[in-house]
């Protein structure tokens, strides 16, 4: 865990409860509003919720963020509610994925889940780690394909480029090898964070409940681009102002005049 997410624990649930104050609470707030303005940069980060408090921490901010094209193959972003799978139990809106040690990884390192797919194209087992491991004999991934990426319906695929010899054009097949598999949560804005973006689901979150892309609320995918942070920095740099201020903080008690 990051040490300042540890630090903001430690400032919400360590404190006895007589040290649950008005100023306990002020100061946990006024630190979860410069982790915001921190991270207001970092694809797929959800604010907290900084201008209310909810039982023993703050919520997290679930709205939609600002969706940018990369043009990296092995970007994806989620419109809708839906959060990428990853190993551990971890969920994410960070769809930086890479290719890395045979395997998809997500921006903090955790292997990205999915579905294996047979060649006609039906799921074969459980929610399982993406593995694309390249041949040693013939440099070609799973001895055939020269690259990979995602599209919008969350296929994986394997890609084979041809070029045609009469009129020398260049063309890539694609084949899907694994789908992805969204979660949705009962209450999403009670998601636990770990580390960076990634987040995992605790008794007040509820369990995930798994579909594809495109069903229900789980919302669709756009290829080549990441979701943007969904930090509002004005309205944290005015909420951290506010926090700040003397106005935030309760007025001492008028003292009671003794009876003459």
């Amino acid at each position: 865990m990051k040490w300042t997410h540890l630090l903001l624990a430690l400032s919400l649930t360590c404190l006895p409860a007589s040290a649950q104050s008005f100023e306990a609470k002020r100061r946990a707030l006024l630190l979860w509003c410069r982790e915001n303005l921190a991270q207001q940069f970092t694809p797929g980060y959800k604010a907290t919720i900084t201008n209310y408090w909810a039982g023993h921490r703050p919520d997290l901010d679930i709205s939609q963020g600002r969706v940018v094209n990369t043009n990296i193959p092995l970007h994806l972003a989620i419109l809708g509610e839906g959060f990428f799978c990853f190993q551990n139990g971890h969920y994410s809106r960070d769809g930086r994925m890479i290719l890395k040690n045979d395997q998809i990884l997500g921006s903090a390192g955790s292997p990205l889940l999915a579905y294996k797919l047979d060649e006609q194209g039906n799921i074969t087992q459980n929610l399982d780690i993406i593995r694309f491991p390249m041949d040693s004999e013939n440099k070609l991934y799973l001895g055939r394909y020269n690259e990979c990426t995602f599209d919008a319906q969350g296929y994986f695929l394997g890609g084979v480029t041809n070029t045609d010899p009469v009129t020398g054009y260049t063309y890539t097949e694609y084949t899907p090898l694994y789908r992805l598999a969204i979660a949705t949560f009962p209450q999403a804005h009670r998601l636990q964070r770990e580390e960076g973006t990634m987040l995992s689901a605790g008794p007040e979150s509820g369990p995930a409940s798994l579909d594809m892309p495109g069903q229900h609320r789980l919302g669709f995918l756009v290829p080549s681009s990441v979701e943007m942070s969904n930090v509002d920095p004005v309205q944290q740099a005015y909420i951290w102002g506010r926090l700040d201020a003397n106005e935030m903080r309760p007025l001492p008690k008028r003292p009671v005049s003794k009876a003459k």
